[in-house]
């Protein structure tokens, strides 16, 4: 990982923060909604994507393959920081 992330939690949603490990500076912010913050939690308590996925389809009305790419993409700019 090339930077330092902090996460904080405000109400129900959560804000991360990537900040440089040299300089502290922040270099990328993600705002995150219901669906983001969801697939968070789920990553930080090392859940897999593959049983996350069947879940988070049925609890916002999508279809399989659809929540799958959500979250496949997701955990791709998740893990490229």
């Amino acid at each position: 990982m090339k930077y330092n992330v902090e996460i904080a939690e405000l109400a129900d949603h959560f804000v991360v923060a990537f900040k440089d490990k040299e300089t502290r500076r922040v270099k990328k912010v993600f705002s995150l909604n219901h669906l983001g913050t969801d697939i968070l939690r789920a990553f930080m308590d090392g859940k897999p994507q593959e049983e996350l996925v069947p879940e988070l389809a049925e609890r916002y009305h999508a279809e399989t393959g659809d929540m799958r790419k959500e979250i496949s993409k997701f955990y791709a700019e998740l893990t490229e920081y």
